[in-house]
């Protein structure tokens, strides 16, 4: 299913005002920033240079994880050794064949990624250590 099937803000399920809000239980505001929008619009949004420990994919929808897994790992923005968070693995039957599953083994083929399932994690998470992907000296 495409994006355009939703209106902007269907999935909105806090603002960013209370998303900085929540996120300030943990981060200080300098260490937080917040792009809103759709993930393929904001990802250019990221500062170069930036490198990420863990990426957590709460797109939902298939395209949606693939914009995100695709520009980070086509622009090396996943360190070695970095996590990657699925939170809706499970839902549709736990079939390969769409949603965050089947974004993340096109993922795997394009950039030749080298990874440990990491198992579970809530009710329909799932994670993996990415080891490389794609020329790993530029990692």
């Amino acid at each position: 299913m495409s994006h355009q099937a939703f209106g902007g803000g269907y999935f909105k399920a806090v603002s960013a005002k209370g998303l900085r809000h929540v996120c300030s239980r943990f981060l200080t505001n300098e260490r937080t920033v917040i792009y809103p929008g759709w993930f393929k619009d904001t990802l250019p949004n990221i500062q170069p240079g930036t490198k990420f420990s863990m990426i957590h994919i709460d797109c939902d929808l298939y395209q949606s994880a693939k914009d995100v897994l695709e520009y980070c790992l086509s622009n090396h923005l996943l360190q070695e050794g970095g996590a990657i968070f699925f939170d809706d693995w499970n839902p549709n039957a736990a079939s390969p064949d769409v949603g965050e599953r089947k974004a993340w083994s096109e993922i795997v083929q394009m950039f030749n990624v080298r990874y440990s399932d990491w198992g579970p994690y809530g009710w329909g998470g799932h994670k993996f250590l990415v080891h490389g992907y794609g020329d790993s000296s530029r990692i």
